[in-house]
């Protein structure tokens, strides 16, 4: 009779000094801009416009970083699950997989590089990427481990534009294109900004 075994359960989470120094940042950015704002409110009488900003403001920080914190993979006999925060939960069968490579990118400069590791079915669909600032290297090695399947490993890095060329399909769409990503960047920017005017405005805190 044969024995069957049975892969235990694997639960990989990201990096969290991504979520800790989100966090910082919040902190940072937020407790100078209100006491600010508070100090220059409180005379005027306008500080519960502020307050009640400052609360929704919070608030959806808060839920975003509670929903990266629920982020992970999850690695069983026959599948591997990737839940997100801000997308539909994954499932790739590993029976699914055809290949797996890890390969390195140049970042900004040729000495800074990413780790990335693509898995991906017989027809070269891309059916997990993990990147090298988000996941850990041995995370990575073992989703790969768990699919019994070579990894093939990309001997000297390579640049974004080579990524894109020999995995179509395996970057994100601001990597394939810069100008969209560049105007994102500016109009998020100008959102910001108008915002913050606004509450300025809303606090009755005079502009000049």
């Amino acid at each position: 009779m044969t024995e069957t075994r049975h892969r235990a359960e694997v639960r990989i989470a990201p990096k969290r000094a991504l979520l800790w120094n989100a966090l910082l940042s919040l902190v940072f950015v937020s407790v100078p801009l209100f006491v600010a704002l508070y100090m220059l409110s409180v005379p005027e009488g306008t500080w519960p416009a502020v307050l009640v900003v400052h609360v929704v403001s919070h608030v959806t920080a808060i839920a975003v970083l509670l929903g990266f914190w629920g982020t992970r993979i999850e690695v069983r006999d026959d599948r591997i699950v990737a839940r997100t925060a801000l997308l539909p939960t994954r499932t790739v069968m590993t029976a699914d997989v055809a290949s797996i490579v890890q390969v390195e990118t140049y970042r900004l400069t040729e000495t800074d590089t990413a780790t990335i590791l693509l898995l991906r079915d017989a027809r070269g669909t891309l059916l997990m990427n993990m990147r090298g600032h988000v996941w850990e290297t041995a995370d990575m090695r073992t989703v790969s481990d768990a699919v019994d399947l070579p990894l093939e490993i990309v001997p000297e890095p390579i640049t974004t534009k080579e990524f894109r060329e020999l995995y179509p399909g395996s970057s994100f769409w601001f990597e394939h294109r810069p100008a969209l990503a560049i105007v994102s960047v500016a109009a998020i920017a100008v959102v910001s900004v108008t915002a913050l005017l606004q509450l300025i405005r809303l606090a009755g805190i005079p502009i000049t």
